[in-house]
């Protein structure tokens, strides 16, 4: 868990000004509610709106420095995240429910992924204010998001990191399989074989479809009526991958509660926010903008 150690090194003023929007209520109230989450050597420090450390109760001193000094920081990670949701996301209009009644409070949990490029993963969780530290464990996972924290624009609208992140994820799944299984069972293998099977045509078709995209993908301004067409037809194949995946997930959920393997089942219901939320960013950031743009042509 080296975040904070990393983000230490990060000269804020040296990157690009985030992009000027207002912004409406249920993203007001996130941003003021809004708690972040990074490790430091195998402990993952929680901290408040004002940036007061609510976990650990022991603290390094390290992290009493970062804090101190990287202010100016930590406020331009909330705004970037914040606009990133806006701008590239679906997951909180679709958890919008679970947001309100939990205040707008929710926890980012940066995990790093590539520090020399500053690509972060951010994990998103909602909790009620009042339980955030003492029942902690409640908290409901919401998505994650994948951020380049010195590029707030996206290729492609950073389709590449969630399409490559499904089939990393399904190994994560066999991995914990692995180690939370309390027996092997052949259809609980049936169900993550066929999961398997159906990210790899997912995968398989996320590259072609990737190769065909410009590298700035602004729909309003593409003239190409083909090219829309096949963005729209190539989007539905993936989402359609993406149900399958979505619909042995939900079986497999309810197999594992049968069997009592809770230890592994949140695994797989992570999983499956996962998926649907893919699934809702297809929808409405992709399939619903090339519609649009193409009824606009005639």
């Amino acid at each position: 868990m080296p975040e904070i150690i990393e983000l230490s090194k990060i000269k804020v003023e040296e990157f690009p000004s985030l992009p000027e929007f207002k912004l409406e209520p249920l993203y007001e109230g996130i941003l003021r509610e809004l708690h972040l989450e990074m490790g430091y050597k195998r402990v993952l420090y929680l901290f408040s709106p004002f940036y007061a450390i609510l976990y650990p109760e022991q603290i390094a001193s390290e992290v009493e420095d970062f804090v101190s000094n990287k202010t100016e920081l930590l406020d331009y990670l909330k705004q970037f995240l914040i606009k990133s949701l806006v701008k590239y996301s679906f997951l909180t209009e679709a958890h919008s429910y679970y947001i309100e009644q939990n205040e707008y409070t929710i926890i980012a949990r940066f995990r790093e992924k590539d520090s020399k490029n500053l690509k972060y993963e951010i994990k998103y969780y909602t909790n009620s204010p009042d339980n955030i530290v003492s029942y902690y464990e409640d908290k409901i996972y919401i998505g994650r998001d994948f951020v380049k924290l010195n590029e707030f624009k996206r290729s492609k609208c950073g389709l590449t990191d969630h399409i490559e992140s499904i089939p990393f994820e399904i190994n994560r799944l066999f991995e914990k399989a692995k180690s939370k299984l309390h027996e092997k069972n052949k259809e609980i293998s049936n169900y993550l074989e066929d999961i398997k099977s159906i990210g790899k045509e997912f995968y398989e078709s996320g590259k072609m479809f990737l190769s065909t995209l410009p590298e700035t993908l602004i729909f309003e301004e593409l003239e190409d009526e083909k090219l829309l067409k096949e963005i729209s037809l190539n989007t539905r194949k993936m989402k359609h991958r993406l149900l399958e995946i979505r619909e042995d997930l939900n079986e497999l959920s309810s197999l594992l509660r049968k069997k009592e393997e809770f230890d592994f089942v949140r695994y797989i219901v992570k999983f499956r926010t996962d998926v649907v939320n893919l699934i809702n960013y297809f929808n409405f950031k992709i399939i619903g903008q090339v519609v649009e743009r193409i009824s606009r042509f005639g």
